[in-house]
C-alpha cells in the first residue's frame, strides 16, 4: 500500500478548529459512558445475583437523561450540516460528515435504550427493544454464525488439550450440556512468524522509551519486594505511575490528556474526558513484558492515535472516523500480544464477548438467552480456559472467576438493557474478535512496509476503509 503525503492546507467557509474543537467532547462520547451506574447499588445487585437471590440484575442508568441526549442530538445535527463545507477537499468533508453522522446515530440508539429501560407498556417496550437491536446492528454489527462456531470451537480446543480432574472435570461435564460443539469451523487467521518478527522489532523501536520506563519501575518493584511484603508484581499504584510517566514522556498534557485513578477494574481511555482511567481494583500485572504490552495497547494505540489526530488538526481522526473502533481494538490486541511475546493463541478477551453475544442471540440454534443464561455458560468456559493442569481449582478461584465474568464480560454485553430480555444485548463488544481478524489480515499483507506501520498510529482510522486511508494520508502523521 502506497501512502501519499500531500497535505491540503486551505480551508473554506468555517474551519474545523472553529466547528469541531468545542465539540470534541460530544464527538468523543462513547455510548457506554451513558450506561454507567451508581456504585453501591450495582454492587448490591451483583452480590444478590452471585448469591442466586435474583435471576438477573437490574442495572441503573442515571446517565440516560433524554434531555441531555436530545441536546447532543441537536448539536450533532448542526455539525452534520456544517461538515459538508469544512474544506475544498471533498474527501475531507465526507470523512467529517461520516464521523459526525455516526455519533448522531448513536444518539438515536441511546434514546431507544432509555425507552427500553423506562417504558412500562410491554408492547412499547418490545418495539423499543426491536429498534435498539436494529440500530445496534447498523452501528456495531451482528455476530456471524461461521465465526461464532469457530470461536466456540477454539474454546473447546483449549479446554480439551488439558488433562482435568476433580472440580475442573465436573465443571467440564456441566459445560458439555450447556455449550454446543461445532461440527464445521473456519480457521481464524494468525500472523506468520516473519510478520511477528517485523512488528516486534518496530514496536520495540517505536516504544523503546516506554519500555525503559517499565523496566525501571520493575527494578524498583523487585528491590521493594525484597525489603517488604509487597508482591513482585505491578500493583495498581505501579500501573498508575507507569502510565503517568508515559503520558509525561509523550507530552499528553499539552493535549489535555491526564491519567486518573477511578473506581473500577479496567484500564480505558475516555476521549470525552481525555483521561486514561486506571481502575482502583485492577488485577496485578505479573511481569514487565505484560506491563509493556498494556502500555502499547492503552497508550500507544488508543491514546496515541487520539493525540496524533489532534496534532494533525484532523478532529475526525482524533475522536474516531465512522466505524474505526473494530480495527483499532483488533490492532491494540494484536500489538499487545506481540509486545509481550505471547502470540500463540487467542485469549479469552478475544473470544468471550463474541461468543456471549452469539449465545444471547441464539446462534447455536437453541434459544435466546438473558443475563443469567449467558453467565452460567461463560463462567464455566472461562474457568476451564484459565485452569492449569498442575494447579488445584479451589472454590475461591471459582468465585473469583464468577465475579470477573459478571463484571468484565456478561455485564458488558447487557449494558443499556434491563438484562432480563432474552436476545437484547449491547453489540459494541463484538469488535474484539472480527477486529483482531481484520487487523491480522492487514498487518500480514503490509509486513515490511514501514510507511504503513507509521500510518497505523496517525489517528483513529480503519485503514482498510479506502476513504479513511486516503484522508489520513493527507496529514503529517509521522
Amino acid at each position: 500500500m502506497s501512502i501519499g503525503t500531500t497535505r491540503y492546507v486551505e480551508r473554506v467557509n468555517t474551519s474545523p478548529e472553529v466547528l469541531f474543537e468545542p465539540n470534541l467532547a460530544r464527538l468523543g462520547t462513547e455510548t457506554y459512558a451513558f450506561f454507567e451506574g451508581e456504585g453501591e447499588y450495582r454492587t448490591a445487585q451483583k452480590q444478590a445475583f452471585l448469591k442466586d437471590e435474583i435471576r438477573n440484575p437490574r442495572l441503573d442508568y442515571p446517565g440516560l437523561d433524554p434531555l441531555k441526549i436530545h441536546e447532543q442530538e441537536h448539536a450533532l445535527n448542526g455539525l452534520l450540516n456544517d461538515a459538508e463545507h469544512i474544506s475544498a477537499d471533498e474527501e475531507i468533508n465526507m470523512a467529517y460528515w461520516a464521523a459526525t453522522g455516526y455519533r448522531l446515530a448513536e444518539s438515536y440508539y441511546l434514546l431507544e435504550s432509555f425507552r427500553l429501560n423506562s417504558e412500562p407498556d410491554m408492547q412499547k417496550r418490545a418495539l423499543a427493544a426491536e429498534r435498539f437491536m436494529r440500530l445496534g446492528a447498523e452501528l456495531y454489527g451482528m455476530p456471524e454464525k461461521p465465526l461464532f462456531d469457530s470461536a466456540v470451537a477454539e474454546v473447546w480446543r483449549q479446554i480439551d488439550e488439558k488433562e482435568l480432574d476433580g472440580s475442573a472435570e465436573n465443571i467440564k461435564n456441566e459445560l458439555e450440556s450447556l455449550l454446543f460443539r461445532p461440527t464445521t469451523t473456519e480457521t481464524i487467521p494468525a500472523l506468520s512468524k516473519e510478520a511477528i518478527t517485523y512488528y516486534k522489532n518496530r514496536i520495540d523501536e517505536k516504544f523503546a522509551d516506554e519500555k525503559e520506563i517499565v523496566d525501571n519501575h520493575w527494578q524498583r518493584i523487585q528491590e521493594e519486594s525484597k525489603q517488604t511484603d509487597r508482591p513482585e508484581e505491578f500493583i495498581v499504584k505501579d500501573i498508575l505511575a507507569v502510565f503517568e510517566e508515559v503520558n509525561q514522556l509523550r507530552g499528553g498534557e499539552a493535549f489535555g490528556v491526564t491519567v486518573e485513578l477511578v473506581d473500577g477494574t479496567s484500564i480505558a481511555f475516555s476521549i470525552k474526558d481525555r483521561k486514561l482511567k486506571v481502575g482502583d481494583k485492577h488485577a496485578n500485572i505479573q511481569t514487565p513484558e505484560k506491563m509493556f504490552g498494556r502500555v502499547v495497547h492503552e497508550y500507544g494505540v488508543h491514546v496515541g492515535r487520539f493525540i496524533n489526530g489532534l496534532k494533525d488538526g484532523n478532529y475526525a481522526s482524533a475522536t474516531g472516523h465512522a466505524g474505526y473502533i473494530q480495527f483499532e481494538e483488533g490492532l491494540a490486541s494484536v500489538f499487545e500480544q506481540i509486545a509481550n511475546g505471547k502470540t500463540e493463541k487467542l485469549g479469552r478477551k478475544n473470544l468471550d464477548h463474541y461468543i456471549n453475544i452469539g449465545l444471547a442471540l441464539g446462534l447455536d440454534r437453541l434459544a435466546l438467552r438473558d443475563f443469567r443464561d449467558v453467565f452460567e455458560i461463560c463462567w464455566r468456559f472461562r474457568t476451564l480456559m484459565r485452569t492449569k493442569p498442575d494447579s488445584e481449582l479451589t472454590d475461591v478461584l471459582i468465585e473469583e472467576e464468577k465475579k470477573y465474568t459478571y463484571d468484565r464480560t456478561v455485564k458488558r454485553i447487557f449494558r443499556g438493557t434491563p438484562c432480563d430480555l432474552p436476545g437484547v444485548v449491547y453489540t459494541k463488544d463484538l469488535a474484539y474478535l472480527p477486529g483482531r481478524i481484520k487487523a491480522t489480515k492487514f498487518l500480514e499483507s503490509h509486513a515490511g512496509d514501514d510507511q504503513s506501520f507509521d500510518m497505523l498510529f496517525a489517528g483513529k482510522v480503519d485503514p482498510t476503509i479506502e476513504l479513511q486511508a486516503r484522508v489520513v494520508a493527507k496529514g503529517d502523521y509521522l
